[in-house]
């Protein structure tokens, strides 16, 4: 047990020197970089959501959604 958990310090030691030699070789990383975030809030939408889809949980698969086909409406069964 002893050699277990000798293994498991000196492992995180590695571990903890290399994230930390890592986070200090970082390249490309500046602090005056800027970043732009655009939002388009217009009061036209691009596409309509229909007042039936609602529900804590919606997922679109096979973009089921937007109109598309669903995999269960094409198989033979």
């Amino acid at each position: 047990m002893d050699l277990t958990y000798a293994a498991c310090k000196l492992l995180l030691f590695f571990l903890l020197v290399f994230c930390t030699s890592y986070q200090c070789c970082a390249t490309g990383i500046n602090a005056d970089q800027t970043a732009w975030l655009s939002v388009n809030v217009s009061e036209n939408p691009p596409r309509k959501i229909p007042k039936t889809m609602f529900g804590i949980s919606f997922e679109e698969i096979n973009h089921a959604g937007a109109g598309g086909l669903w995999a269960e409406l094409v198989s033979n069964r």
